[in-house]
């Protein structure tokens, strides 16, 4: 009995041992449940802070996206507005402007002149500022269509070259080149004139006395390329990313009078066409720009 009491006490024992250690090993996996819930508990409000700060970001840019449309149709609507406003008066001006033109050409007098010529000068300028924005307007409110027609490419540019004869600064000139290949297009003539004249306009203004303006016209039949090449200001390195961008001027023609519309509205013209626009430049140097057009403009590109 003795004997069987004594192994009794040693399994006690040793059963108390397996208890105090599985009640140890029981403790730390509570007391790490425990610590993971403390964690998941606080990730939880983490998130659920990060869920309300997105929240109350999201409706924040929706307010501002919200004042951003309403802006933009009030600057639309405004440009639109202006445009059309201005229009007639500063048409009624540059015809009283040309009727006094002719009577100072009568009575020879050249300070009479001198002043009139400044007016139509401001009249046309304000005129061509009214004209790019209410062009922007109306490309931003897509209410721009296209009409294709067939017409000859290489007339067309001559046209337009010795419309632009007058604009030429003492000295200048015109080299027209047209390339090897066919001259009939399908395509819209306004928006190619306009496309035309801009970069053209922006050659002359931007290049010096006595330098050439080189036009260049060229068709496959399938693509137009038009190329326009001065030796002028040139165009910035640092300033170059940025040149199709609405109202943007390069650094070195801030004394040049401009919108920073003409190229946007350009660029825009171009992929309403179904083409594209690039460049080289160098400051001091000149610019070279080249339009790329469809030969034969497919209604359902638009």
């Amino acid at each position: 009995i003795l004997r069987l009491n004594d192994e009794l006490v040693k399994q006690n024992d040793t059963l108390e041992a397996k208890v105090e250690e599985r009640t140890e090993k029981l403790t730390s996996v509570v007391n790490d449940m425990l610590e993971a819930n403390r964690r998941l508990n606080a990730e939880i409000a983490e998130r659920q802070r990060v869920e309300r700060i997105l929240r109350e970001r999201e409706q924040e840019i929706q307010e501002s996206l919200n004042r951003e449309r309403e802006l933009g149709e009030l600057k639309t609507r405004f440009l639109s507005t202006a445009s059309h406003e201005f229009r007639t008066p500063l048409s009624s001006i540059l015809s009283s402007a040309e009727i006094l033109d002719l009577h100072a050409q009568k009575v020879d007098n050249q300070q009479f002149a001198k002043h009139v010529r400044r007016i139509k000068s401001s009249v046309e300028h304000l005129t061509s500022i009214l004209n790019d924005f209410l062009n922007l307007s109306k490309l931003e409110d897509g209410h721009v269509s296209v009409d294709p027609q067939i017409f000859c490419l290489h007339e067309f540019c001559n046209d337009i070259i010795d419309e632009m004869q007058g604009l030429l600064k003492p000295g200048q000139r015109f080299l027209h080149e047209e390339k090897n290949g066919q001259t009939e297009v399908l395509a819209d003539k306004k928006i190619m004139k306009n496309i035309l004249f801009n970069i053209v306009s922006n050659a002359i203004k931007y290049s010096h006395e006595g330098q050439t303006i080189e036009c260049s016209t060229r068709t496959d039949g399938k693509k137009i390329q038009l190329r326009v090449r001065d030796h002028g200001m040139g165009i910035p390195e640092k300033d170059q990313p940025y040149l199709f961008g609405n109202f943007f001027r390069a650094s070195n023609v801030e004394n040049i009078p401009g919108t920073g519309l003409g190229l946007a509205i350009v660029k825009r013209y171009a992929e309403l066409l179904g083409g594209n626009i690039h460049f080289q430049s160098k400051e001091g140097e000149g610019t070279t720009f080249t339009v790329i057009l469809p030969a034969h403009f497919e209604t359902s590109q638009t």
